[in-house]
Parts: C-alpha cells; sequence; structure tokens
C-alpha cells in the first residue's frame, strides 16, 4: 500500500503523464484547488 509519502513523490510525474485525468473529480469543486483527484484507489491499489 502506497503511503501518503509515496503519494506526494509520485505526484508530480502522475501530473505530468496524465495518468490523473481518469481521476479528476469534477462534481468536487474546492475553490481553493484548482482541480479535484480521487486518489483512494491508486493510495489502496484498487
Amino acid at each position: 500500500m502506497v503511503g501518503v509519502t509515496g503519494a506526494s513523490a509520485a505526484l508530480p510525474t502522475l501530473l505530468e503523464t496524465g495518468e490523473l485525468e481518469p481521476m479528476r473529480n469534477d462534481d468536487a469543486p474546492d475553490p481553493y484547488c484548482s482541480a479535484v483527484y480521487d486518489l483512494v484507489g491508486w493510495l489502496t491499489g484498487g
């Protein structure tokens, strides 16, 4: 299982390669973010 440290280390690469786009959640607006991603499945390996 990838921990928070692994997520923060991998995040720049995932953003650059576009691998996060399928996890983008446009139904969860956040006034402090330009995009919201649901990483639960990625973090748990699901």
